[in-house]
């Protein structure tokens, strides 16, 4: 028994109009008069069913998304509000598959989206992606210290209005040369073809990828790295995380070090800000 499976796709392509159901729109760093196809058409994938005997396995598949749905008005970059959200984590040089957690959020309902994300290649290799919607394109680059994601291919709604929705977890891992470091940084940035956005339709049109992106990006921290040494070294009452000021850094270190697992302080001795001898809930507290 033989079956295609069908879904809808957006194909791209350059090339002029021929009739009302394409969208066209120039591309960036095109000549002027060029134009970018996009057309909704169908794939159809050859694929073979063996019917076994006996009782299904799974008899109520979960049902598949909805379609995303169409605005009569395409957003705007006053109306639109879409982050991308990286998690951190803590790990020590030679730790392998370190989670970092990417989120999606959008005010907007979508379909798919694109990721280019940086990093530096000396301190981290990226093992593997584990895609948490549909599958797409990954493409990894650790020469490069860059990873692209790619996930087009279908209208059905990725993420509903306002939904925090967990797209993927990027396995990292960390080379020995991140000794050197406290942290290391990962960036949002355009990468080959992948850009950061998310495919939005209005009115039989798929947004450009102009939309406004904000980007909240945890580092990874590294246990264990050079201590960073300072022309000053008194540190000030309460500077627990000895940046030689006082601000709101300072009590989010002790709570970390309290109640998150945190092993250590930069300073231990300023984090005893009300001088009790002992570093509890009422150093924050004061310092707030």
């Amino acid at each position: 028994m033989s079956i295609e499976f069908c879904d809808h796709l957006a194909a791209g392509g350059s090339g002029s109009c021929l009739n009302s159901e394409l969208d066209c729109f120039p591309r960036d760093g095109d000549p002027p008069g060029t134009k970018q196809l996009m057309a909704p058409s169908t794939r159809h994938v050859p694929g073979e069913i063996r019917i076994l005997p006996g009782e299904p396995t799974r008899p109520d598949p979960p049902a598949l998304p909805p379609t995303a749905m169409v605005y009569d008005e395409p957003p705007t970059a006053q109306t639109a509000d879409i982050r991308f959200e990286l998690t951190g984590s803590m790990a020590r040089p030679g730790d392998r598959d370190i989670p970092l957690r990417h989120y999606i959020t959008s005010n907007v309902e979508y379909s798919g989206f694109l990721v280019g994300l940086k990093f530096n290649p000396k301190y981290i290799r990226i093992a593997r992606v584990e895609e948490h919607t549909r599958p797409g394109v990954v493409r990894i680059e650790n020469e490069l210290g860059a990873l692209g994601l790619a996930m087009l291919n279908s209208r059905r709604r990725v993420g509903a209005e306002g939904e925090r929705v967990h797209v993927a977890t990027i396995y990292a891992d960390v080379r020995e040369a991140a000794g050197e470091v406290n942290e290391v940084q990962f960036t949002f940035e355009k990468f080959l073809g992948f850009s950061n956005w998310i495919a939005i339709y209005h009115a039989g049109k798929v947004n450009l990828g102009k939309l406004p992106i904000t980007a909240q990006v945890e580092p990874l921290t590294i246990l264990g790295g050079i201590l960073q040494v300072r022309d000053q070294l008194r540190a000030e009452r309460g500077d627990a995380s000895f940046d030689l000021r006082l601000d709101l850094s300072d009590p989010i270190a002790i709570l970390s070090y309290l109640f998150l697992g945190v092993p250590s302080l930069a300073c231990l001795p300023a984090a005893d800000f009300n001088v009790s001898g002992a570093i509890d809930i009422a150093d924050p507290i004061s310092i707030l």
